[in-house]
C-alpha cells in the first residue's frame, strides 16, 4: 500500500502497533519515533480514530471494531487489561481474596467487582468507557496491625 507519508510519526506508530503483540501500549515504548509533542499529536489522532483508547496517563489499549454493531471496543476485558497495564508499569499486585478463593474453587460466589490488593505505591487511575479500577492499598493493613500490636488506641474509620 502506498502512503502519503511514510515519514510521519502517526504511521511509524500505527506501523508499530501491527508489530505488537501486547494489548497495552505504554508512551516509553513509542519514544524513540519523535520527540514528545509530535507523539502526543499522533496518539490523540489514532484515539480519536478509535484506533487506541486512552486508559490513563501515557497508557493506552488497542481497539478493534466490535462484531455486534459499528462501535469499537477494547481488544479484550477491561479487567484484564487494566491488569496488564499495572504489570506493565511495574506496579506489584494481586487479586482480592474473593477472586482468589473462587479461582481455587473455595467458594461458589462469582467475583463482579475485581478489586486489585496493591503492594506497592501507584498513583494514577486506569479507567475507561465508565469502568475503573478499584484499589485496595495492603499498606493500610500493615498500618493497623502494627497499631493494634503495639497497643495503640485508634479508630478505624479515620485512617487511610
Amino acid at each position: 500500500m502506498k502512503v502519503k507519508y511514510e515519514n510521519s510519526v502517526k504511521y511509524q506508530i500505527e506501523q508499530r502497533l501491527t508489530k505488537f503483540r501486547r494489548k497495552i501500549i505504554l508512551r516509553k515504548d513509542l519514544a524513540d519515533l519523535g520527540c514528545y509533542r509530535q507523539i502526543s499529536r499522533a496518539l490523540k489522532k489514532l484515539v480519536k480514530e478509535k484506533k487506541l483508547a486512552n486508559i490513563s496517563t501515557d497508557v493506552y489499549a488497542k481497539m478493534r471494531p466490535s462484531v455486534l454493531n459499528d462501535q469499537y471496543v477494547l481488544n479484550r476485558s477491561f479487567q484484564i487489561l487494566a491488569r496488564e497495564a499495572l504489570n506493565r508499569l511495574g506496579a506489584k499486585w494481586e487479586p482480592e481474596n474473593i477472586e482468589k478463593q473462587y479461582n481455587l474453587e473455595q467458594t461458589s460466589q462469582i467475583p463482579v467487582k475485581g478489586r486489585i490488593i496493591l503492594k506497592s505505591r501507584l498513583n494514577r487511575t486506569i479507567e475507561w468507557n465508565g469502568m475503573t479500577v478499584k484499589y485496595v492499598k495492603e499498606f493500610r493493613k500493615h498500618i493497623l496491625a502494627h497499631l493494634t500490636s503495639t497497643g495503640l488506641k485508634f479508630d478505624q474509620n479515620n485512617i487511610g
